[in-house]
């Protein structure tokens, strides 16, 4: 019995140690197959198999009007989870009409009459052509401008993400962009086990295991002892 329950024991330190450091939910749009669901408002998107960050990407041609990039369903609905977490993808220039005026990098997040809009890559701003150039924003109530109140209740009914992926203000079909690796996670990186604490994990449990195996022996041995008949 006493061997079952060291057992049990070490079963539940495992289970409790491991799940404190997995990583949470992420959601993401890599580009590696194809656009994903991403649809386009006066913009024109076609799929590139390659010159992505790495693989394929989602290639932009503006049209002469506010265009912006709409994130399909699985990035929509109740995203509780990933309140404190971050939103970030790399956007990529390849020519402009008007490259210092424009709001590229722009994000805005709808839950019915609610928006709210934070820049995320200062677009304009990029040399052009570009490399990828990656951004990131906090998912918190303090980066995007709201009390924690309406910011839970945004993204309890998240209905659109809308991206700014032009880089200027002109319509001529002079704007071509890239756009790949769209990402929300719940956590940040630094949840993921580090190999040190995988060690200290691995000997703590060894340490465990070795003092219930020494356990079952004495425990063995003395029940052995307390059966043995006696000699003389």
């Amino acid at each position: 019995m006493t061997q079952r329950k060291s057992m049990i024991s070490i079963a539940c330190l495992s289970s409790a140690l491991l799940a404190s450091h997995v990583r949470a939910g992420t959601i993401s749009s890599t580009f590696d197959t194809g656009l994903e669901g991403w649809t386009g408002n006066a913009v024109q998107i076609t799929y590139a198999p390659s010159g992505g960050s790495p693989g394929g990407f989602l290639q932009t041609n503006d049209l002469p009007s506010t265009s912006f990039l709409q994130a399909p369903g699985m990035f929509l609905g109740d995203l509780s989870q990933f309140d404190g977490g971050s939103l970030s993808f790399g956007i990529r220039i390849f020519s402009t009409e008007l490259p210092s005026a424009g709001h590229g990098g722009d994000v805005t997040l709808r839950s019915g009459a609610t928006a709210v809009t934070r820049n995320v890559i200062d677009v304009p701003s990029l040399p052009v052509p570009s490399g990828w150039t990656n951004g990131s924003i906090a998912l918190t109530a303090s980066a995007w401008g709201l009390d924690q109140s309406a910011w839970s209740q945004l993204l309890a009914n998240l209905t659109a993400i809308e991206i700014v992926v032009d880089p200027s203000l002109g319509g001529n079909n002079l704007d071509v962009s890239g756009f790949d690796n769209f990402r929300l996670e719940s956590v940040s990186n630094s949840s993921v086990p580090e190999p040190a604490t995988l060690s200290m994990l691995g000997a703590g449990l060894g340490t465990l295991i070795i003092t219930t195996k020494l356990e079952w022996a004495k425990h063995r041995i003395g029940k052995w002892l307390t059966h043995t008949p006696k000699i003389g």
